[in-house]
C-alpha cells in the first residue's frame, strides 16, 4: 500500500527577484518525500519576475500565483504576513516560507517534517549555510539553533523566515492572531520574530534545528542578510542606536497576550530604568540563546544604545 506524502504548501514572497527565482523554485519543486505546492505573491516587481514566473507555471501544475491586485506591502515581512492571513492552505498539512534568491537542499521539507513529528512540535527553524553570490568568500554556517530560554521570544527570532515550517493547525491559530494584530506604521517588522513570538507565547512547542538544509544567497539586494564582522557589528550597533529593536520589543509585547512573568520583562523594557537595566543584564541568559547574543545584550545594555 502506497503512503500518502506530507503535503506542504510553501508561501514565497517575491519582489523584483528575476535573477535568481527559478532556481529557487526548483530546489522546492525537487524536494524527496513531501507532495509540494508554491503559491507566490509577487509585491509589485517592475522587473521580469512575474514574466518568469507566468513561464515557469505553463509546466508546472504545482505552481500558483496570487492575482496582481495593484496593492504592495512594502516589504517581504508584510508580504509573508498577507499570505499568512489571506492565502487558502487548501489541503496542505504543512506551511513554509521560502524566500526568492536561496537554493534549498532536497531534504529541506522532509526534515521539517521528521522533525515536527518527533518533537511533537507546532513550528520549525534551522540553521543556514550562507554564500557570497560574487564569490568573493567561502561559505559560513549561520548558527541560529541552541537551547531555548525563558523569555528569548520576546528578544529575538528562532532563524531566518525561509527556514520556518508550521503544522496546518498552528498555522491557522497564527491566522486568527494575525489578523487581529495592530501593525506599526513607524518602525519595520520582523516576520521571522512574529512568528517565534506567537508560537512560544502560546505555549507552542518549537523545535530549533543543528542542521543547515538552506544556501542562503548573500548579494547586494538582500533585505538583510547574513552579515560577517564589521559589517555585521555596524548593522547591528545602528538598529540598536535607532531604537528599532527595543521598539519592536514593546510593540510586539503589546500584541501578545503574556503570563505575568512575562509580562513584567516587557514592563522593565519599557521602562528602562537603571533598576530594569540591572535586571536585564544578570538575566540576559534567559533571554538570548547563544553566549555570543547574550554578550552583546549585555553590552548595548552598558552602553545606553538599547
Amino acid at each position: 500500500m502506497t503512503v500518502a506524502k506530507p503535503r506542504v504548501l510553501v508561501l514565497l514572497a517575491s519582489f523584483n527577484g528575476e535573477r535568481f527565482i527559478e532556481d529557487q523554485l526548483s530546489t522546492i519543486f525537487h524536494q524527496y518525500d513531501v507532495d509540494v505546492r508554491v503559491h507566490v505573491r509577487d509585491d509589485g516587481s517592475t522587473d521580469a519576475t512575474l514574466r518568469l514566473l507566468e513561464a515557469v507555471r505553463t509546466n508546472e501544475p504545482r505552481l500558483t500565483i496570487e492575482p496582481d491586485d495593484n496593492r504592495t506591502t512594502g516589504s517581504a515581512a508584510m508580504n509573508f504576513i498577507t499570505m499568512l492571513t489571506t492565502t487558502n492552505f487548501g489541503n496542505a498539512d504543512y506551511i513554509a516560507l521560502a524566500d526568492q534568491d536561496d537554493l534549498w537542499l532536497s531534504g529541506k521539507l522532509a526534515r521539517a517534517v521528521l522533525q515536527l513529528s518527533r518533537n511533537q512540535a507546532a513550528g520549525y527553524s534551522a540553521n543556514l549555510s550562507a554564500f557570497d553570490d560574487q564569490g568573493r568568500r567561502p561559505p559560513w554556517l549561520v548558527l541560529k539553533h541552541g537551547p531555548q530560554r525563558r523569555y528569548d521570544y520576546l528578544f529575538q527570532g528562532a532563524s531566518a523566515g525561509c527556514t520556518y515550517v508550521l503544522t496546518r493547525a498552528a498555522a491557522e491559530r497564527l491566522r486568527v492572531w494575525l489578523c487581529g494584530v495592530t501593525f506599526p506604521i513607524n518602525i519595520g517588522v520582523s516576520h521571522d520574530w512574529i512568528i517565534y513570538a506567537f508560537f512560544r507565547a502560546n505555549r507552542l512547542g518549537w523545535v530549533c534545528d543543528d542542521v543547515a538544509p538552506i544556501l542562503y544567497r548573500q548579494h547586494a539586494n538582500n533585505v538583510y542578510g547574513s552579515r560577517r564582522g564589521i559589517a555585521d557589528l555596524l548593522a547591528r550597533v545602528r538598529l540598536l542606536r535607532d531604537r528599532w529593536y527595543r521598539s519592536h520589543i514593546v510593540w510586539l509585547a503589546s500584541q501578545l497576550e503574556l503570563g505575568e512573568p512575562d509580562r513584567l520583562v516587557a514592563r522593565r523594557v519599557i521602562r528602562l530604568s537603571l533598576l530594569d537595566r540591572c535586571w536585564l543584564f544578570a538575566c540576559a541568559g534567559q533571554l538570548r540563546r547563544r553566549p555570543a547574543d547574550v554578550l552583546k545584550l549585555r553590552l548595548a545594555l552598558i552602553t545606553g544604545i538599547f
